[in-house]
């Protein structure tokens, strides 16, 4: 039984065949650059399509850490930037080093109380000093699924605009970015959304593009760049000379690309996403839910504590244990794959486990550690 989709899922026979294609087009007859370009814009408008926002206002980047320094080094400098300590430390990083160097203010963490922070504590945390806002839509390390409408208010009523790392939620629940009032997610393909590594994306509404800058341009962020010269019916896309006097951002959010993209990924991501579409993933979640709700009480009744709260979850669960090795290698062992972390171990099923995978895993867990 693989229950470890917030580590990385498997990916589709979709996205398999995708790639291999792109390897056999390549090996027979060299790089398909046109179609590459071509492939770029298709998975931005995919992407887009679905998280409710428009293709100009997503960029590709070959990973998350990637997008978030991106935006990180972009957002005016001075000012507060108010944290969770929940976040993956690829949120939290560039924060502190921006900092360091003296170019934003402060960095807040707010507090968690168990395996969540409650409302109040943004509410205290945000002021008028505050430029972002950064919270991962659901914590790697408890599960917990943030209240990211409410936070976004909160954020936008002192003027900072809210940057959500959505790696963890996209491919399991639905996001709709515009009701939310989310001004940059961020996301890769290679959790909940099945597809492969080296490709992530970022969404930055066309508003917060008027403050995000990038503090550096690359040849695929500019405004006349390769891509917007291939959908408007270029048939060369180098038949005329890019100015390399006067670097000016593009005006939708291609401005934060960099170099070359993955270009195998560009076909298996277009794939994947195309399957989440086609199959509605996140609609799939009531049947998801259940099987959380039968993990969550299975730990129980083994006098485990569940770190995920019951009340705000999404695809996580979490129980803590000071035999987290021991439990994940014997596990492992039986063909039951989960994560383990310091004094947990991270539980997190898909749309494709089953009952009986979850039953399975309570009841070996039984065995392994039968004086839980």
């Amino acid at each position: 039984a693989y229950l470890d989709n917030a580590g990385a899922g498997p990916i589709t026979i979709d996205v398999y065949n995708a790639m291999r294609d792109f390897l056999d087009l390549y090996v027979n007859n060299g790089e398909p650059w046109d179609d590459v370009l071509v492939k770029v814009y298709e998975n931005r408008k995919l992407f887009a399509e679905l998280i409710g926002a428009e293709a100009d206002e997503i960029a590709i980047v070959s990973n998350v850490s990637t997008g978030l320094a991106m935006i990180a080094a972009s957002i005016p400098f001075k000012g507060r930037v108010v944290v969770s300590p929940l976040n993956f430390p690829t949120d939290i990083y560039p924060w502190l080093t921006l900092r360091n160097k003296g170019l934003i203010s402060e960095v807040v963490f707010v507090n968690p109380v168990g395996g969540y922070v409650p409302l109040e504590e943004y509410e205290k945390a945000i002021n008028d000093n505050t430029v972002a806002v950064v919270v991962d839509y659901v914590s790697w390390i408890t599960g917990y699924r943030e209240n990211i409408r409410e936070i976004a208010r909160i954020a936008h009523e002192h003027g900072a605009i809210i940057i959500s790392d959505s790696f963890q939620a996209l491919g399991v629940i639905d996001i709709n970015v515009k009701y939310e009032g989310i001004d940059v997610l961020v996301s890769g393909l290679y959790k909940w959304l099945m597809g492969p590594h080296g490709i992530a994306y970022i969404y930055v509404n066309r508003k917060s593009l008027d403050t995000l800058t990038p503090a550096v341009l690359s040849w695929h962020g500019v405004r006349d760049n390769v891509v917007k010269r291939k959908i408007n019916g270029w048939s060369n896309v180098f038949s005329s000379p890019f100015n390399i006097f006067n670097a000016e951002p593009s005006k939708d959010s291609s401005r934060f690309e960099m170099g070359t993209w993955t270009e195998i990924s560009l076909y298996g991501g277009k794939a994947a996403l195309e399957f989440a579409l086609k199959h509605e993933m996140p609609k799939k979640y009531t049947y998801t839910e259940k099987l959380i709700d039968e993990l969550i009480d299975g730990l129980t009744d083994l006098n485990y504590e569940v770190i995920t709260p019951r009340s705000s979850k999404a695809g996580i669960v979490v129980f803590k244990t000071g035999k987290h090795d021991l439990i994940r290698n014997n596990l492992s062992r039986r063909g039951i794959e989960v994560s383990s972390r310091p004094g947990t171990i991270r539980i997190s099923p898909h749309f494709y486990n089953t009952m009986y995978e979850i039953d399975l895993l309570l009841n070996t867990i039984r065995e392994i550690n039968p004086n839980s």
